[in-house]
């Protein structure tokens, strides 16, 4: 399912499912993923892999590893990109003892690599459907004004051009519309998240319209989002798997 070859000796699946891409009307893209929970340190690891058919019949791949701590703290990100002979891979490690983000950008002919001041909790913008609301897991799930949170975000692509540049993020919770969402004979709790880029809602006639995502209250999954560039996204299968007795205490 996914370009990553990862040791998953400690790890039970809890979740598996796929994405739809849709634009213009017309189905261009699909995401595959996997949702593990390690039994040893109760981290979760969220695996995805997007795959596009292109005009000229080459394939775009994007894998996307991103871990997180039992307090939903990230511990490490890594985004592969495939396209023809084309191939890089980005790397996010945090260490939360030096108070450092290590960075890795990886490409055929050139390797960049940095260390990045750590201050406070970040959250690295991963180009997969399946990561962008994994933030919300750091808090309660509680109606709210909207919140802000530190994201990195990395606009390299194929050559490294510059560092990933530390943003903010704004979010408002619509937990009052809670509502229960049959997917493949499991129900699932859910609600909307609308994701402000800016706080221009603080200026007067300069409003923002947000991204709403759909999520699940449990793992924070994405089921469907029109995204910035009217691309609609949206789930087409979700299994949830149950976990072994031992876990469950």
């Amino acid at each position: 399912m996914s370009m990553f070859k990862f040791d998953r000796r400690t790890l039970i699946r809890t979740y598996m499912g796929n994405y739809q891409y849709n634009r213009l009307g017309e189905t261009y893209a699909e995401e595959n993923f996997e949702i593990f929970e390690n039994y040893e340190n109760k981290h979760q690891v969220f695996a995805a892999n997007f795959v596009a058919r292109l005009e000229n019949g080459e394939f775009l791949n994007i894998a996307t590893l991103y871990e997180l701590t039992d307090s939903f703290s990230p511990v490490k990100v890594i985004t592969q990109r495939s396209l023809g002979t084309n191939e890089v891979e980005e790397t996010f490690h945090f260490n939360t003892l030096d108070h450092k983000l290590y960075y890795k950008f990886k490409n055929k002919d050139f390797t960049q690599e940095e260390d990045l001041p750590l201050s406070k909790r970040i959250f690295i913008m991963a180009p997969t459907f399946l990561t962008k609301c994994l933030f919300a897991l750091s808090r309660k799930y509680e109606a709210s004004a909207r919140i802000p949170y530190v994201v990195m975000r990395s606009y390299n692509q194929w050559h490294f051009e510059k560092l990933p540049q530390e943003e903010h993020i704004f979010v408002e919770y619509e937990t009052s519309k809670m509502q229960v969402r049959n997917i493949q004979g499991e129900e699932y709790s859910t609600f909307d998240i609308n994701v402000f880029q800016s706080d221009t809602w603080k200026q007067e006639g300069a409003p923002e319209t947000p991204v709403v995502f759909h999520i699940t209250k449990d793992a924070a999954i994405p089921l469907h989002a029109i995204l910035e560039d009217g691309t609609e996204v949206s789930i087409t299968r979700l299994r949830k798997f149950q976990l072994p007795e031992h876990m469950l205490t």
